[in-house]
């Protein structure tokens, strides 16, 4: 009688702390994740503000309101990520910028960032 008892506290103790440890794990995998996919955005965002207005507005093609490229299988840290870049013509002196990042295994979702670029004459 006392080894089920004991068996039985065990239990109530054991598997909780199991399922929070394995929540745990998967929470840092997750967080790992959104942080490189953060970084790979920022990242082709910095690059792009750091050129002029007319090297962006020169991108897109005429006739056209929009430039997009997509860059596939960038590796980062053992991961795989695909990563769009869109330019959005507005008007004569506003551009809109677009960045999204997705994780190709669809486990780390995606991240995009936006902002803006104008020209100041």
């Amino acid at each position: 009688m006392e080894v089920v008892l004991a068996v039985a506290l065990l239990a109530l103790i054991f598997v909780p702390g199991y399922m929070l440890l394995n929540d745990n794990l998967l929470t840092e995998s997750v967080s790992l994740d959104k942080t490189v996919l953060t970084f790979l955005a920022k990242q082709k965002m910095e690059e792009m503000l750091a050129k002029s207005f007319g090297e962006l507005y020169a991108k897109i093609p005429a006739n056209e309101s929009y430039y997009e490229e997509e860059e596939k299988d960038i590796e980062y840290n053992g991961l795989v990520f695909n990563r769009k870049t869109k330019i959005i013509f507005k008007n004569n002196c506003l551009l809109q910028l677009v960045v999204t990042v997705e994780s190709e295994n669809g486990k780390g979702g995606a991240v995009t960032i936006a902002t803006f670029k104008g020209r100041f004459d």
